[in-house]
């Protein structure tokens, strides 16, 4: 794989176009270190860097980075980088170049785009070349619009329990809450699921969350990543409940928002999935107002707690798709409640 007009870095047939972007989103937005396919290490190849992305943006910087801070000042300093950087487009640039300013979010965002279009192809590169590293997952906090959702632990197991009371949330046909006597097992089962995830497993991998809600400090329900898959960059989000007093309000549309910005602009996701039960129409309703589109229905899928066969409806928003999904959970938020 080549750009148009450009030579392949290091004989490795992949375009400095294509490393550029991989650079901007690893640097500002999703996670992408680049590395050989036959060591573990994120260490980058010696040709990356502007190469052909723009005849009068070209950047010379320490090979794999990017810098908005420290560009060379002279002629002097040009030709050193040149020196250092072994791409041939690098080494024909200009030596009063037009430096670019820092890469905006919107920036980050193409450049994420691109690596999502070319890294199935480049992930099936021969052993010994480039190829792009992508969801690397961890247990993390995240917090925004007075929601945090919190790494599950045992010590969440009280704040469950009273939130599940709130609205007797176990006795739902639709949702996934557990007894106040089986929490425990609950957060047994999920932090099993979320052991899978990071030991890199393909089936069964998740990470859960507690829902904390700052205005009280309580602990108001769960949700978690499910059914990851880390090849396709896919994770789905499920198993969301909240407390009775706080469904319908800001706090799904934040734990929303906060999930999918970490899905999309942190671990460089292609996809986001979300399903629920085909009767469950109160939850197909607040997916669709979302953004998310719907993929279909799989019929005779997964058992209910009553022992019934249920139908699941399947939705999903692709990176492409994430902008404009964002700016539509941003402006449900700013909007005052009434």
């Amino acid at each position: 794989m080549t750009g148009s007009g450009g030579t392949g870095v290091s004989g490795t047939g992949v375009s400095p176009v294509i490393l550029c972007a991989a650079s901007i989103a690893s640097t500002y937005g999703p996670d992408l270190p680049l590395g050989s396919a036959s060591t573990t290490t994120s260490k980058p190849p010696a040709a990356i860097c502007w190469g052909e992305a723009s005849p009068n943006t070209r950047s010379p910087t320490k090979p794999g980075t990017w810098s908005a801070t420290r560009r060379p000042s002279s002629s002097r300093d040009v030709a050193a980088a040149k020196e250092k950087c072994g791409c041939p487009a690098m080494r024909r640039m200009s030596s009063a170049p037009v430096w670019p300013r820092a890469p905006t979010r919107a920036t980050v965002r193409v450049a994420a785009a691109v690596v999502e279009r070319v890294s199935m192809a480049v992930d099936r590169m021969s052993p010994g070349r480039i190829i792009l590293r992508m969801l690397r997952l961890a247990p993390i906090t995240l917090e925004s619009h007075q929601v945090r959702l919190e790494p599950l632990s045992h010590g969440h197991a009280d704040g469950l329990r009273a939130a599940a009371f709130d609205g007797r949330l176990w006795e739902l046909r639709f949702t996934w809450v557990p007894e106040p006597e089986n929490v425990e097992q609950y957060i047994d089962a999920a932090l099993e699921g979320q052991r899978l995830a990071l030991s890199g497993h393909t089936t069964g991998g998740m990470l859960p969350w507690a829902v904390r809600e700052l205005t009280t400090g309580d602990i108001i329900g769960s949700t978690r990543y499910h059914d990851i898959i880390p090849a396709a960059r896919r994770v789905e989000i499920g198993y969301t409940w909240y407390a009775r007093r706080w469904q319908r309000t800001h706090v799904n549309t934040s734990c929303k928002l906060l999930l999918l910005t970490h899905a999309f602009d942190t671990l460089g996701c292609g996809v986001v999935g979300l399903r629920t039960d085909i009767l469950n129409t109160t939850s197909q309703r607040a997916i669709e107002r979302l953004g998310a589109k719907k993929d279909g229905v799989i019929r005779h899928h997964a058992a209910r707690k009553d022992g019934t066969i249920r139908d699941t409806v399947m939705y999903s928003v692709l990176a492409s798709e994430w902008p404009q999904v964002c700016e539509r959970l941003e402006a449900r938020i700013a909007r005052p409640a009434v």
